[in-house]
């Protein structure tokens, strides 16, 4: 079951702005229609709906939300490969990938502009490998704020990246001593 705009709406179109299908459908000052045919039920229309007129697919309303408690996408660099699955499927081009400035041969991480992001899972769905996790701004789990990039609208080369620089090894744990046998 799809989510539902009911009669409580104002026809604000927010909620329009925010859907990465188009399934969200009306006029300005008039109830809008989610098609349930292209509705993904991932629930980025319902916390920006200011008369909270969506129900999602249990049937339960959904509240208007501030927008610090709006969700977004949390990228885990530790297993963020940049395979670049989540850029393709961005709906929002609110992902990309950033140079690793120790690395050159490393691809990449993904990188996600908050200004962008709804929330709404697509990037999440598409990760192979469990790198991308959507949670309000004001709610997200320690252990992965410890692995999160600054997060800063554009700024795109600013970034921390002490988990992926590697420790010099010193020359004598490098290699193996030589036996005497």
């Amino acid at each position: 079951m799809a989510y539902v705009i009911v009669e409580d709406c104002t026809g604000c179109t927010a909620c329009v702005k925010r859907c990465p299908t188009d399934a969200i459908k009306g006029r300005r000052k008039e109830l809008h229609d989610i098609d349930p045919d292209l509705c993904i039920d991932c629930g980025a229309c319902a916390p920006v709906c200011a008369d909270s007129a969506i129900f999602d697919n249990l049937g339960e309303r959904i509240a208007f939300k501030k927008k610090k408690e709006w969700p977004l996408a949390f990228v885990d660099e530790i297993n963020c490969v940049g395979c670049e699955k989540c850029v393709d499927e961005c709906p929002f081009d609110a992902i990309y990938i950033a140079a690793h400035p120790l690395d050159a041969s490393f691809h990449g991480i993904c990188i996600v502009e908050d200004k962008k992001c709804t929330g709404c899972r697509i990037c999440e769905w598409a990760c192979p490998y469990d790198a991308i996790f959507i949670y309000p701004k004001d709610a997200v789990p320690e252990w992965l704020l410890g692995s999160v990039l600054p997060r800063e609208g554009d700024r795109k080369a600013e970034v921390s990246w002490r988990k992926w620089s590697t420790p010099e090894i010193p020359p004598e744990l490098d290699r193996p001593a030589a036996s005497n046998e």
